[in-house]
């Protein structure tokens, strides 16, 4: 799997640099967020073929000229054993997310100037009904426009 990817994440990387070069070039690039993430996670411990299977939380990246870069926002599980709360108890490493998706599209609806709570709630009809998988009490922090952007 690492061998397969290491020549896409490269590529993906070279890709994208050109596209903000020209971002940059044409004047755009502060008025641009480019989202990317997969449709789903992999699991910690590899299965019989050693590779992984599907699994609950994923990966998102945010760029733009607006965005503030370089952070990492949500936390990586402290505890990776079957014991942990986050586990979601089927097999090999399965972990539920400690970040909803809804909260990073709140901040990026702020940012597009969706700003009125009933638009939000509009447009995120779950962003408040969501569950902190350790404390098991209702509601992900939700990210607003200055938590993500200048």
């Amino acid at each position: 799997m690492k061998e397969n990817l290491r020549p896409k994440m490269k590529s993906l990387n070279a890709n994208l640099k050109r596209l903000v070069s020209q971002l940059k070039e044409d004047g755009l690039w502060d008025n641009t967020v480019i989202y990317i993430t997969s449709e789903f996670s992999r699991t910690i411990t590899p299965n019989q073929n050693a590779g992984s299977d599907h699994g609950w939380a994923q990966h998102m990246m945010l760029m733009g000229g607006q965005v503030k870069g370089g952070e990492i926002l949500g936390k990586y599980p402290d505890d990776i054993t079957p014991s942990s709360p986050l586990d979601d108890g089927t097999e090999r490493g399965r972990f539920l997310p400690t970040t909803s998706y809804d909260a990073i599209w709140n901040s990026v609806l702020q940012w597009y100037g969706v700003t009125d709570e009933t638009d939000l709630d509009n447009c995120l009809p779950n962003r408040f009904n969501t569950v902190n998988p350790v404390e098991g009490e209702a509601g992900s922090s939700l990210f607003n426009l200055e938590d993500m952007f200048e």
